[in-house]
């Protein structure tokens, strides 16, 4: 994930800068696109995984010991023998988890949707911020200049998202 117009005071592009406003703003929207897909599909591959652990950050832990408390002593062992090896490392964190929660019956994949959704929910509360980032104030010019409806806002705050972010 390149940074490429985030301030320099987030040195961790793997965790989401609270003090900026305009990470801010791009978090609460990639938490929400993040919610429709999980509630829609209940897909959790590595994609998704990689989205929730730059939105979580540390919390994603929390699916981590949901699934350890699941498993046989002996796949909890081999687990985070596993997890142990990628400290630090969130590619070999996502590659090792995301299969994990892939090889779940769907009943178990749905209680992960829903504690990743919890999750997210709580964390959204802190993506709040005083004023507008600077994000906004050029979406809302953009609104103005060309008389832009709410959905195209939307659509081009996504694309920009999506494109650059």
């Amino acid at each position: 994930m390149k940074k490429k117009l985030r301030s320099g005071i987030n040195v961790n592009p793997h965790v989401v800068n609270e003090q900026d406003r305009n990470e801010c703003f791009v978090a609460r929207k990639c938490a929400i696109y993040l919610q429709r897909i999980l509630t829609r599909y209940g897909l959790v591959d590595n994609e998704t995984l990689k989205m929730c652990h730059w939105l979580l950050g540390a919390e994603i832990e929390e699916v981590t010991q949901h699934l350890t408390a699941q498993m046989t002593v002996k796949k909890k062992r081999e687990f985070n023998k596993e997890l142990s090896e990628c400290l630090g490392d969130r590619d070999h964190y996502i590659y090792t988890v995301a299969p994990v929660i892939q090889k779940l019956p769907k009943k178990k994949t749905s209680r992960v949707v829903d504690l990743i959704l919890h999750l997210l929910k709580q964390k959204m509360k802190r993506f709040k911020y005083r004023g507008k980032a600077d994000l906004e104030k050029n979406l809302d010019a953009l609104r103005r200049m060309l008389n832009l409806t709410a959905q195209e806002i939307e659509f081009c705050a996504f694309m920009f998202i999506t494109s650059v972010w």
